[in-house]
């Protein structure tokens, strides 16, 4: 496989960024887990914020996007991270991001990630949200990975369950009181437990076993 190269993304991919998303979305066995964007919504991210793409050669292989909610809206993911909405001006969201299926596995969604963060830091964004299907293990890893905590469990974009991270955009180290670990299956104990102040602040794998690990922060 050749080295890939990394590109900034404009309305002038957009065939190509809907292309790929149409066959990651195909290939996936929960399609739930990833929430397509249309033309329109494209149309609109990109007026607002922007996308990174990786390409091997000629052909667009994944996608990470980002956008600058308005921040009247009601939904704004800053009321569920615990942000008094004087601050929501300065939340911008990691949104949708995906991966060829030929291409995943190496890393690429973690490359992205890092080109992001340093984007970002080129900008006013105090704070970043983010939000992933209950199921997303490589999402789930990949927000721990960035530094997220879990705060919340939403129902959001027409019905589906989300859950909402967030983390300033420069990361600030966090100090626990108490840890707990709950399955990733049991999706009403995790309810409760961020119900309850717990933030999520990690995903383990352990002989076959997957659990989120929680904590209360002080």
């Amino acid at each position: 496989m050749s080295a890939v190269t990394m590109k900034r993304l404009t309305m002038e991919q957009l065939d190509a960024i809907l292309t790929l998303q149409r066959v990651v979305h195909e290939s996936l066995e929960d399609s739930t887990v990833l929430q397509p964007l249309d033309e329109e919504e494209w149309t609109y991210l990109f007026s607002k914020s922007g996308a990174i793409g990786l390409y091997d050669q000629e052909e667009l292989i994944a996608v990470r996007a980002y956008l600058m909610p308005p921040s009247d809206d009601p939904d704004h993911l800053g009321q569920f991270v615990g942000l008094p909405e004087e601050y929501w001006p300065g939340v911008a969201y990691h949104e949708i991001s995906f991966v060829h299926p030929n291409y995943q596995g190496n890393g690429y969604q973690k490359m992205l990630g890092e080109a992001l963060w340093h984007e970002l830091e080129q900008t006013d964004v105090l704070y970043v949200c983010a939000t992933v299907a209950p199921h997303n293990i490589p999402s789930l890893l990949d927000k721990f990975h960035q530094g997220f905590l879990l705060h919340g469990l939403v129902t959001i974009y027409g019905g589906k369950r989300r859950y909402v991270f967030g983390r300033p955009l420069r990361h600030v180290p966090i100090q626990t009181e108490e840890t707990t670990s709950v399955s990733i299956d049991d999706v009403a104990d995790i309810a409760d437990l961020l119900d309850e102040g717990w933030k999520g602040i990690a995903l383990d794998r352990h002989d076959g076993h997957v659990t989120l690990r929680f904590a209360r922060i002080r």
